[in-house]
């Protein structure tokens, strides 16, 4: 009977785990959970970058609207005046919070088109710039963005229903 009760301890004392299995086990959990944090910091960063491009272009297709609203007078005679050459303005990511980061420095600018044209398009036609940079805090470091958007606008294409 001695030598059953000594194999049943055996069996016993061979299904526990050893302190070598249960620290592989451990790193391995370790390194899931680590590997799972940084694709969550990862996504949320792309995302975040992702929301702040498209609140830029958000701001670049305003500015343009607006001068479409503008007829060939308005947008050829300021030209000159500065009116539809701003000093550079800022916009907010969320208007109704202006302490929020980041900050959009925007720029329109109305030149004429490039002596590559036509004689008769050049005379008819003026190029829009509208440029937008903020710089955001990622990765360690701040990094600067620009967003730029250019057309041409020409004098019989522009709407004549706005009077001001």
């Amino acid at each position: 009977m001695r030598l059953k009760g000594i194999r049943a301890r055996r069996k016993s004392d061979e299904s526990a785990l050893t302190l070598v299995e249960v620290m592989v086990a451990t790193a391995i959990l370790v390194i899931c959970y680590v590997s799972l944090y940084g694709v969550m910091t990862f996504g949320a960063s792309t995302a975040r970058s992702s929301r702040q491009d498209l609140r830029a272009t958000e701001i670049m297709e305003q500015k343009m609207e607006q001068i479409r609203l503008y007829n060939w007078l308005q947008v050829t005679n300021n030209v000159s005046t500065g009116y539809m050459n701003p000093a550079p303005f800022k916009e907010y990511f969320n208007p109704l919070y202006t302490n929020q980061d980041p900050v959009y420095w925007c720029r329109v600018s109305i030149t004429n088109v490039p002596t590559s044209f036509p004689a008769s398009y050049q005379a008819n036609m003026v190029r829009v710039r509208v440029v937008v940079l903020w710089t955001n805090y990622g990765h360690g470091a701040f990094i600067s963005h620009a967003r730029t958007n250019d057309t041409y606008v020409a004098r019989y294409g522009m709407q004549q229903y706005v009077i001001n």
